[in-house]
Parts: C-alpha cells; structure tokens; sequence
C-alpha cells in the first residue's frame, strides 16, 4: 500500500488504521513524508514502531506526483494499492483487488464520497476498457475521481514506472490514467465501493481547482485537442 502525505496529521491516524484492519495481512504500508511541517512525521514513528508492516520515508516537499513516484519505487510487493491520507479502506479492499486482478493490469472500484456536512454519496467510476485518451480530455471538466479514482486502484507494480510526471503538483492520477492507456493496460472495474473518501480542508481548494484545469488545458495541448 502506498500512501503520500502532506500535514495531514488530523487523518492520518484514520488512514493508517484502515490499513492495517485489512483481512489480507501480508502487506507493506508505505508511506512518503512529503516534507511536512506539523506532526505527521511523530506519527509515523508511532505507526513503525507499532507495527512492522508500516514504513516511512522523508522527502523535501516536492509536490504529490514526486511523492507517489518515491513510493512506487520503493515499494517491494508484486502488486500495489494506491491510497490517499483522506481516505479509509474497507477491510476487504486488498482480498477482493488481488482475486480481480488476476486478469488484468489494473483493477479499481467504486466508492464512498463523505461530504463535510455528514452527507455521502456512492461514486461508480467509468469503464476504461476501449477509452482513448481524447474521451478523457474532450470533456468540460476531466475528473480523475469519475474516470479512474486513484485511491482505489491496485496495480501491477510494472505499470507504475515513469507514470508520473514530477513537473506537475496536482492532477498526477489524471496524467497516470493517460499513461496507461497509452501502454494498452488493461482495466477491470470492481462494482462495489471499497474505500471511503473523506471531504475536508486537506483536499478542498480552489486554487488546487484552478492549478487542475491549468494542467488539463496543458495535456490537451499536448495531445492536440
């Protein structure tokens, strides 16, 4: 399981926790300290002492596409589980991702959306099978989290070399996704939510929003739409 973080420390702890209630047990909890300044790093120490299974490593902050790649590339499992800080695993995430992906590259599901008010919302994401990549970014607003949301993806560790590109702060799902429709990987949907994604200040922003269309805009350049 790969995980970045930057001063998440309020749900660090929730994340963490998930992970290591998975009924599969033999697993690696990779975490990159993505240069922050509260405590995140007091609790990682706390996670590594408390449980093998759980590692970090400390970067100097550098953006989260660095941040994941550091930890793709250090992870030492065949397959890889992609996590976000904000989000929580059903217990079962990892057994029903590993029987899925027997025929295929990538696997991913739906999930659970918890607003900040208490509402939530049950997201089912698209079926990437036969998609190009000008059905990605020939839309108004590409969302990663209805294409393919990263925090419920596992993969073959094979299809995370050179995935992401370290120039871009935000959006790395996005620009993962596009690489792997390149490579002609093939996708298997998991029709049941396996993670709960937590709305909070930690992934609201709307400069955040705004560096996301920038972003966008820029791949449809380069795709010459």
């Amino acid at each position: 399981i790969c995980i970045p973080t930057y001063n998440g420390v309020e749900v660090l702890p929730d994340c963490i926790e998930s992970c290591l209630k998975q009924k599969y047990k033999d697993v690696e909890i990779l975490i990159v300290n993505d240069g922050s300044t509260d405590s995140t790093q007091d609790i990682l120490d706390f996670y590594s002492k408390k449980d093998s299974r759980v590692k970090s490593i400390k970067i100097k902050h550098s953006g989260i596409s660095v941040a994941r790649q550091t930890a793709v590339d250090n992870a030492k499992g065949e397959y890889i589980a992609i996590m976000d800080t904000d989000c929580q695993m059903e217990p079962t995430r990892l057994t029903e991702s590993l029987k899925a992906i027997k025929n295929a590259d990538v696997v991913y599901s739906e999930y659970i959306w918890v607003l900040r008010d208490g509402r939530i919302a049950r997201v089912t994401p698209e079926d990437m099978n036969g998609k190009e990549i000008k059905d990605i970014l020939d839309r108004k607003h590409p969302n990663s989290n209805q294409i393919v949301p990263n925090f419920t993806i596992m993969a073959k560790k094979k299809c995370f070399k050179n995935v992401y590109r370290p120039e871009f702060k935000v959006n790395d799902d996005l620009i993962m996704v596009m690489e792997w429709i390149k490579r002609g990987y093939k996708f298997k949907f998991i029709k049941r939510p396996l993670v709960m994604h937590f709305e909070t200040g930690y992934n609201v922003s709307s400069a955040k929003y705004k560096e996301v269309l920038k972003i966008t805009n820029q791949l449809r350049k380069e795709e010459g739409i």
